[in-house]
């Protein structure tokens, strides 16, 4: 039996003892075999001899009648001193049903009586002070009513003597905890405000009550409005708890993440979804279920304006979250099972925990990349032009805490088959994702890599003009991630690059091979010019924190060159009566046959360009086998022509779906 209970009983079986004993003279309570039968007055009473602090000061009953008033000044109890052998008890051990029952006949028989306790005086190791309080009991002929109050604690216990019902009204003072109890300072400020606690019990079966916990308060730095309850029943032989309900809600909770962010949500709800089953002696959980709600939320951050720098928030919307997870374990062993989920989507998994480990799996799950982005639109504006066709991502995860020597492990796996669909009119489809990471992290931070692949995949990509076959093995580097190889087909040709660094700075030179200049031309200005070559080149490419940026790149026709045939058309007659220049130009250009075209190509981050070409040949028609020596100088923005020729080509899409 728990000390409280040892001690109510002890109290009760006192007073039996005292009320039906004969007189003697005596400091020891196990030789106390009188009765008293008149006015009582005693100075000093010591139930055990083994702890001589625990005292029992100015005890007076007086016995009127049928009615006895009795009084205690002082209790001083010392609950860290030890009980000698012969009276110690195990704690499973103590009354049986049998010996409650006799109890209860005899606090039956007793006749009315009121005691009262001005002082009850603990000490214990436990506790950082005395813990004084005061007690009140009053007896009729069918009931007994107990009442108490500290600077901890208040309560209301009665007990029917002919039902055998027991109830409790108990109120915590939590904000007073703190001055009796070892707390740190965040602790104590986690603990204000009253918890009532209630309880009831049929003491024909003693063991077993129900009973009923609420609180409502200040969770600091979270929310000013939380709320607490919980009921349930209680088996004091078996030490099993039984929680029926379960409900912690928190409203309007703002957190702080940095100094310079915060979350914020409307609500967190945390609620039992079925009986919870506790073993408080073995401090096990046998079965735990509950299901948590966070609302939609916000994550705020101070972001500097303008000259002035005035501080402005800037909110980021976030989904609501829906999860379930059943806890079990015992001591320092815990296994949680859960499913999160969110943006109509679920994660399930695992978390572990034990002497050595604490372990969280992720295994076999999938996400619809479809569903996904269509419900992540309302939280993240760039989202708004995207719209995916199909596809699906498989996750596998495995993170692991070596806890003797603060190691952590994470081992992870990311698949996407075939994901298709468009985005401000750039179309992919064929995307193929495979990740695969295993990183070792020591007390230190320092990191060991023993796995580190990540590949990309795109059967075909339209940005204005077609790319296909692209691919890009990777490693992400602890957070410094650097491509290993690059390589794409586009324009009859094909673009790679190696070793380039995603951080600025950083350089790379990207290979141009067997580009068809017909198929740049048909991307021009002036589709119908026909042409024939090969065109090579080398691009330095530099990052910079701006972006990209390409400078003195070189292009040249592969030998033995090529031609270039401008046809003769309405406007080319046009704009020549206008320039004989441009007419002269048109002319040469007619059957324009080289040996030679080189050139240099610039581009900056914003996508300007620069293309200064030479090309060497001839023009039959105007100078015979004469050299000609022909410049052409372009500038433009490439990013702004990438999407006239989408739009183009979106216009041309609709017209033939039109009609």
């Amino acid at each position: 039996m728990s000390r409280l209970g040892k001690g109510i009983a002890f109290f009760f079986l006192f007073w039996g003892v005292l009320l039906n004993s004969r007189f003697a003279v005596s400091a020891n309570i196990e030789s106390l075999n009188w009765l008293p039968l008149l006015t009582v007055s005693m100075q000093k009473l010591q139930p055990n001899k083994n702890c001589p602090q625990n005292q029992i000061n100015d005890l007076k009953v007086n016995k009127k009648s049928q009615q006895i008033t009795s009084s205690i000044r002082e209790v001083n109890w010392d609950l860290s001193c030890q009980q000698s052998k012969n009276t110690q008890q195990d704690s499973t051990s103590g009354l049986d049903q049998k010996e409650v029952s006799s109890l209860l006949k005899q606090l039956a028989l007793l006749p009315a009586f009121t005691l009262n306790l001005k002082a009850i005086n603990l000490t214990s190791a436990l506790i950082k002070t005395t813990l004084s309080s005061n007690l009140s009991i009053k007896k009729n002929a069918s009931k007994i009513f107990v009442r108490f109050t500290s600077d901890v604690l208040e309560g209301d216990i009665s007990l029917n003597l002919n039902s055998k019902q027991l109830s409790a009204d108990v109120r915590v003072l939590l904000d007073r905890l703190s001055h009796y109890i070892h707390l740190t300072e965040q602790q104590s400020r986690y603990l204000n405000n009253t918890l009532l606690l209630r309880y009831k019990s049929d003491l024909n079966n003693w063991s077993k009550g129900r009973f009923e916990v609420n609180w409502q308060g200040v969770l600091p730095e979270i929310t000013d409005h939380a709320e607490l309850s919980m009921s349930g029943e209680i088996d004091l032989q078996q030490s099993q708890l039984i929680l029926s309900t379960f409900s912690l809600n928190a409203k309007q909770v703002l957190m702080p993440i940095s100094e310079t962010q915060s979350w914020k949500t409307g609500y967190i709800k945390l609620k039992s979804s079925g009986p919870s089953i506790f073993n408080y002696a073995e401090m096990a959980i046998k079965h735990f279920p509950m299901h948590l709600r966070i609302g939609s939320s916000h994550l705020l951050s101070k972001v500097e304006r303008g000259k002035s720098k005035r501080i402005r928030i800037d909110k980021q919307k976030l989904p609501p979250i829906f999860m379930q997870f059943t806890a079990s374990g015992s001591g320092s062993y815990l296994l949680v099972d859960w499913v999160l989920t969110s943006l109509n989507q679920k994660l399930a998994g695992k978390l572990t925990v034990d002497p050595k480990w604490v372990k969280l799996q992720l295994v076999e799950n999938s996400i619809d990349v479809k569903s996904l982005i269509e419900s992540s639109r309302s939280y993240v504006d760039s989202l708004g032009l995207l719209d995916i066709k199909k596809g699906m991502i498989k996750l596998d995860l495995v993170a692991k805490y070596q806890r003797n020597n603060k190691t952590i492990m994470l081992e992870s796996q990311l698949l996407s088959d075939a994901i298709s669909g468009v985005n401000d009119n750039i179309t992919f489809d064929g995307v193929i994702f495979e990740s695969h990471l295993h990183y070792v992290v020591n007390a230190q931070s320092d990191i060991s890599i023993l796995e580190d692949k990540q590949q990309l995949k795109v059967a075909n990509l339209f940005v204005g003009l077609p790319i296909q076959a692209i691919q890009i093995d990777a490693t992400l580097d602890a957070g410094k991630p650097v491509i290993q190889h690059f390589k794409a087909r586009l324009l009859g040709g094909r673009l790679d690059f190696d070793d380039f660094k995603l951080n600025a700075p950083s350089q790379t030179i990207l290979n141009v091979g067997g580009i068809s200049l017909a198929e740049v031309i048909k991307y021009s200005a002036y589709p119908e010019i026909k042409s024939e070559a090969i065109i090579d080149g080398m691009l330095p490419l530099t990052l910079t924190e701006k972006g990209p940026q390409i400078t003195e790149g070189l292009i040249f026709a592969r030998p033995p060159g090529g031609y270039i045939k401008v046809p003769e058309s309405t406007v080319v007659k046009a704009v020549g009566q206008g320039s004989p220049a441009f007419s002269l130009t048109m002319q040469l250009l007619s059957d324009f046959q080289f040996d030679t075209l080189q050139g240099r190509i610039g581009y900056t981050s914003d996508g300007e360009s620069d293309l200064n070409i030479e090309i060497k040949g001839i023009s039959p028609a105007i100078s015979g086998t004469q050299p000609i020596n022909f410049n052409y100088s372009h500038s433009e923005n490439i990013l702004k022509l990438l999407k006239s020729l989408r739009f183009n080509d979106e216009l041309v899409r609709d017209i033939k779906e039109r009609y």
